[in-house]
């Protein structure tokens, strides 16, 4: 090898060799690598993409939710204001059911979207920024703070058999 300072039979490790053997060998070797390395970050990008647009999919159910428990809230309200108008307990009985479901749902809600935030801490990454991974664990907390406070106003609309305690949980 008269360009490179490699001796015959030994592996080239010159980076501007260009000789046939060892070298040639591996940086055939190399640049394959390269070319698997490049479709595995590829593929690891199309099946984050896939898994953020079936969440997205997952979340524009729940939005259908939501509108649902819009309804329901609305007409619980008015059984609410018909109890206190005219004490009527049909009304009153109704308005707590309602009430309860809602809690319910909103419960499996919350819980999905808890479950979700600790899926996004478990797929951080060590060469993640200090700001995602905070701003990721944060939001974990308030996803679980959200799921005690669901549970908070279910058992309050369970055990409040009178209607005493207001439920804001809009």
């Amino acid at each position: 090898h008269e360009e490179c300072h490699c001796k015959d039979g030994e592996e080239c490790t010159c980076e501007e060799c260009n000789c046939d053997d060892t070298k040639g060998k591996k940086k055939k070797k190399k640049k394959k690598n390269d070319i698997e390395d490049k479709l595995t970050l590829a593929l690891q990008t199309i099946n984050e993409l896939n898994d953020k647009l079936k969440e997205i999919t997952v979340e524009d159910y729940i939005w259908v939710i939501y509108v649902f428990i819009i309804i329901l809230s609305w007409y619980s309200n008015s059984l609410e204001r018909k109890y206190f108008l005219y004490n009527d307990l049909n009304c009153k009985n109704k308005y707590r059911k309602i009430i309860i479901l809602i809690f319910s749902i909103l419960i499996v809600v919350y819980l999905y979207f808890f479950k979700g935030s600790i899926d996004d801490i478990h797929k951080l990454k060590w060469y993640d920024s200090f700001k995602k991974r905070k701003l990721t664990e944060l939001s974990a907390m308030g996803s679980l703070f959200i799921v005690i406070s669901g549970l908070i106003f279910l058992y309050i609309a369970y055990t409040d058999t009178d209607i005493d305690v207001e439920l804001a949980f809009n």
